[in-house]
């Protein structure tokens, strides 16, 4: 056994008095996934959550033990390092400043103090480790104190080989792994653990993993020299160090640089979500990135091999997971933001929305700003189960760009796709659609939707929606027929509110013929020239007649048992023959564009 060998078994020796070994436990789940026997070394299970105090207790040991008669000691960290310098302070009765960036998760910080008890005084400062890093060192030297390094010293790195050791002793069979992955820092635990395996002289092969927006060892080794990053990503608060340690790169200059791997921070988002869900393992970024990079090789590559994945640490603050689930939603293709132009009108972000479908997918509105006079501008995440099937609509979102011809849009299984009404079945008698005419549920709304909605549930129907734009209601009677529910409703419409209103109901059958014989399916797809109007009854031959005379311009017209469709092409506001359709027959109520028919067979549908 070398020198070096020796020290580290003697450190691990000593820390008995503070902590037993962490496991080395074979992972069932990662193996399968992997096609490799994965073992994970829990470092996650020491006192203190993390693989720093075996550092900061061996400093003090060997500190103490040559005599230094130093009171106060000081660290700099953004969490780990300073608990465990914090637990051994207590455990050797010694005072310590703690210097911590303003940016350490509030748990760190509480944690440290719980650590540190009484010993322990804790000053925030600066954004970054660097700077803090600073501040400490000059406190130290103002003040006459011992700083204990984070990772740049041979007794720290000491310190973090005992992993290493405590493999050795751990693997099944005494036999060595064929890889191991170290999260890589400052580089205090790389150094330390392939410097007690090389003088083991162990044939393994190293994996270091650093965070994608904190590569110091990887932009270092590639220079052939330390390397100060000019921007770090913080989110790894464990492993953003903008320049490896001095010490640690002296023991791993003579690795190539495509030994390390580059994890992209919302990748690792989504493994720590993964073992949270399935293997109900409490992670911080640092402490996944060794996992995560099992994902970097191909099951040919590790087929077979034994894989020692070092998990450094697991104090996770849990006022993060609502960032960490949203990386990783957007990493895994289930949350996309799109900017959408709305038309000022009432109703048009409902539109939107029942655009998507009624299914349990969320629409979270993000940010919402007016852009223009006219048009507004919202930024929409939109979350799914799956990785959603559509593309954002180029342009602004205008009634011209939905929904495509002949189809209505509507959510299964979790993905878009567009489905025809021809292929819908047969549904319930009992889900009926009741059309308004005559009380501006639109635009002014003389009855509001939610007074709307309360009435029918007062009336004792269920499973009720409402369509804000055209003021029409879809629900679902247990009993009655279309024609005894329009008395009932118009009736008791009048009732509550003092004014008549002609209401026609009509069962979801009728809706969906509608939607099927659209006599025009080749402009079905622009709403604002496509119409169908609700009779009262079947018009006569003569009517029928006299409207053909009136239609002269571009306008066609086509009457379909009780619904006369409408091909407007330069769209209904401009059309002059539109103004004389009431005039001629029974119309019950105002032109219904295609987009909104359509909306109403997706919403009858969804309740039947």
């Amino acid at each position: 056994m070398t020198s070096f060998s020796s020290r580290v078994a003697a450190a691990a020796a000593a820390m008995r008095e503070i902590f037993p070994e962490t496991p080395l436990q074979e992972n069932d789940y990662l193996s399968k996934k992997s096609g490799a026997r994965v073992l994970l070394k829990r470092e996650d299970l020491t006192p203190v959550r993390s693989y720093k105090i075996r550092g900061a207790f061996n400093f003090f040991r060997k500190t103490l033990a040559a005599g230094n008669a130093a009171e106060l000691f000081v660290c700099a960290s953004a969490g780990n390092h300073a608990q465990g310098f914090a637990f051994v302070c207590r455990h050797f009765g010694k005072k310590g400043v703690v210097f911590m960036p303003v940016t350490t998760p509030q748990q760190k910080i509480d944690k440290t103090r719980l650590f540190g008890g009484e010993f322990v005084e804790i000053r925030l400062v600066g954004d970054f480790f660097d700077d803090c890093y600073r501040a400490a060192l000059e406190f130290t030297e103002t003040a006459g104190a011992h700083m204990v390094p984070p990772f740049d010293h041979k007794d720290i790195i000491e310190g973090q080989a005992t992993v290493a050791y405590e493999i050795s002793g751990q693997m099944p069979g005494a036999r060595m792994p064929d890889i191991v992955m170290l999260p890589v820092g400052g580089g205090g635990l790389a150094a330390g653990v392939t410097h007690y395996f090389a003088d083991q002289h162990r044939e393994t092969r190293f994996v270091f993993c650093e965070p994608a927006g904190a590569p110091s060892l990887s932009e270092s080794l590639a220079a052939g020299k330390r390397v100060k990053l000019a921007k770090v990503d913080n989110f790894v608060d464990g492993a953003a160090v903008a320049e490896i340690g001095r010490e640690p790169l002296r023991h791993l200059k003579e690795f190539a640089a495509d030994a390390v791997r580059l994890i992209p921070e919302n990748r690792l988002c989504a493994t720590m979500i993964e073992m949270l869900n399935v293997e109900g393992v409490v992670l911080e970024p640092a402490g996944a990135l060794a996992i995560d990079a099992l994902k970097d090789f191909s099951k040919k590559e590790i087929r077979g091999k034994t894989i020692v994945a070092v998990v450094s640490g697991g104090n996770f603050d849990f006022e993060r997971l609502p960032d960490v689930k949203e990386r990783a939603l957007r990493f895994e293709g289930l949350k996309k933001y799109f900017i959408i132009r709305f038309p000022q009108r009432p109703g048009a972000l409902r539109d939107f929305l029942e655009l998507l479908g009624p299914d349990d997918d969320i629409a979270r509105f993000e940010y919402l700003k007016k852009s223009a006079r006219n048009f507004g501008s919202v930024l929409i995440g939109i979350e799914t189960k799956e990785p959603p099937q559509f593309r954002p609509a180029q342009g602004e979102f205008r009634r011209r760009e939905r929904p495509l011809p002949g189809h209505h849009r509507q959510r299964d299984a979790r993905r878009v796709h567009y489905m025809s009404s021809n292929d819908l079945p047969n549904a319930p008698a009992n889900v009926f659609i009741a059309l308004f005419s005559g009380i501006n549920v639109g635009g002014n709304r003389i009855v509001k939707m939610a007074e709307l909605r309360s009435f029918f549930e007062q009336l004792g129907f269920s499973d009720i929606a409402t369509h804000v734009q055209s003021g029409n209601a879809v629900f679902r009677s247990p009993d009655g027929d279309a024609a005894m529910l329009t008395r009932r409703l118009e009736a008791e419409f009048e009732k509550k509110w003092g004014f008549h209103s002609r209401i026609m109901v009509r069962d979801l059958g009728w809706l969906e013929r509608l939607a099927a014989d659209n006599p025009y399916p080749e402009v079905a797809g622009e709403p604002t020239k496509l119409h169908a109007y609700a009779l009262e009854r079947r018009p006569t031959a003569e009517e029928i007649a006299r409207l053909a005379e009136k239609c002269t311009g571009p306008e066609r017209f086509e009457i379909k048992g009780d619904v006369l469709y409408l091909h407007a092409p330069d769209g209904l506001g401009k059309s002059v023959f539109a103004n004389l359709i009431p005039r001629v027959l029974k119309v019950h109520c105002t032109a219904r564009n295609w987009r909104t028919v359509l909306m109403l067979l997706e919403m009858a549908k969804a309740r039947a």
